[in-house]
């Protein structure tokens, strides 16, 4: 998907869009680089919701970078998510099955509010 986005992108700026693929540690060993390079905008990282936010607020402190040092500038291509268990006995048959075991162990059974990326326009080309 990024070599399609630096193609596109290429064209479109007039110059070279060099991919340099740093994967590794669920895509955060790339966005640390890019949250470390210098605030150009010549940097760009390409990854999910996981690696923009969800693996900081897993892992917290020992992220070598934080959500906010990323600035959001752009919605490349939107994918579904899924939600799995494993599977045995115990598992629940659907997401109302799991949202009703939840409130009887007192759970919450409310999603976050949207994320920035989830409100953002999708590149057009």
């Amino acid at each position: 998907m990024g070599r399609l986005l630096a193609e596109r992108l290429s064209a479109r700026l007039g110059q070279p869009v060099v991919v340099e693929n740093r994967g590794g540690a669920g895509g955060n060993i790339g966005a640390d680089a890019v949250a470390k390079s210098a605030p150009d905008g010549y940097t760009l990282v390409m990854c999910s919701i996981g690696t923009a936010a969800i693996n900081y607020a897993a892992y917290g402190a020992t992220m070598p970078y934080k959500p906010q040092d990323l600035a959001a500038v752009g919605l490349a291509v939107r994918v579904p998510n899924l939600v799995l268990a494993s599977r045995s006995p115990a598992s629940p048959a659907s997401m109302r099955c799991s949202r009703r075991r939840a409130r009887r162990r007192g759970g919450s059974t409310t999603a976050p509010p949207a994320s920035a990326a989830a409100r953002m326009p999708a590149w057009s080309w």
